[in-house]
């Protein structure tokens, strides 16, 4: 009986590895697009959805391409994939095709932290006013995203909107070693701050809120982080900026576009 036993829990403990390995495999194995033009679908369960960017494929998805249509696709290790032929695609049909060369190894970095950020089920809730919600706290900061690194004289801070909301908001900055907060009581949406060397200085690190009281429990406030990035700081990136930058410009973004994808996806505004 006891050997039974040990045979049982030996077994229980194989099917557990296996489900793990293939849980984890398949969500290493995940694409998603990065870029798109024109109108391509994707197939699952029988019905057709609409690509934007950031749709997910796996094997439960075949990707349909119209002549117009043109995809970018990214996996973990950062390569990237380009598509435009007319047809139907398999998931494992998209593996097999060959990836783009890219200028870099940071570009590789690049895309690998966008796969990321992209394919990560740990989200915000939002409803359906479109106010994010992380577990209990309203979370309404917008620009910059957490965690971000910015170069700019100006910072601007853009928050989402409360329906129906009447009183002002209130714009708390705190500087993350010294503590200090600064709070901006407005009746809008968004507000400006020059790095001027008074409230935002290069080099430093900083947390920003939007609450609705001018006196909120600090302890229970959602705040999002970003650095402002010195000038010999973006010295050290801006080789990598120019290479990310030749790769996306092949895909066609604008120079526009391609600040704004860096910034958006991987948090390097400037």
């Amino acid at each position: 009986m006891e050997n039974l036993l040990k045979v049982n829990k030996s077994y229980v403990l194989l099917v557990v590895l296996c489900l793990t390995f293939q849980f984890s495999f398949a969500e290493k194995n995940k694409l998603f697009v990065y870029k798109y033009e024109g109108s391509p679908k994707i197939e699952v369960n029988d019905s057709l959805k609409i690509v934007k960017k950031g749709t997910v494929l796996d094997k439960h998805t075949k990707l349909i391409m119209q002549r117009e249509d043109l995809v970018y696709i990214v996996n973990e290790n950062g390569d990237v994939f380009e598509l435009f032929q007319t047809g139907t695609f398999s998931y494992k049909e998209l593996l097999a095709i060959k990836p783009i060369t890219t200028k870099s190894s940071f570009a590789k970095t690049y895309f690998s932290y966008v796969w990321k950020e992209f394919t990560n089920t740990d989200v915000l809730r939002r409803d359906k006013s479109g106010v994010v919600y992380r577990g209990d706290d309203i979370i309404l900061m917008r620009y910059p995203a957490d965690s971000t690194k910015i170069y700019n004289n100006e910072i601007r801070f853009e928050w989402d909107r409360i329906p129906n909301k009447e009183k002002d908001y209130y714009f708390l900055l705190r500087h993350k070693d010294t503590k200090t907060i600064t709070t901006i009581g407005t009746p809008v949406n968004t507000i400006s701050l020059m790095v001027d060397g008074t409230l935002l200085q290069q080099g430093n690190d900083y947390e920003w809120a939007i609450t609705e009281t001018k006196f909120p429990n600090i302890n229970k406030v959602p705040f999002y982080s970003f650095h402002i990035l010195s000038n010999d700081e973006f010295k050290d990136v801006k080789a990598n900026i120019s290479l990310i930058s030749a790769d996306l410009k092949n895909m066609g973004f604008t120079n526009s576009e391609v600040q704004t994808a860096i910034c958006e996806d991987f948090k390097l505004c400037f």
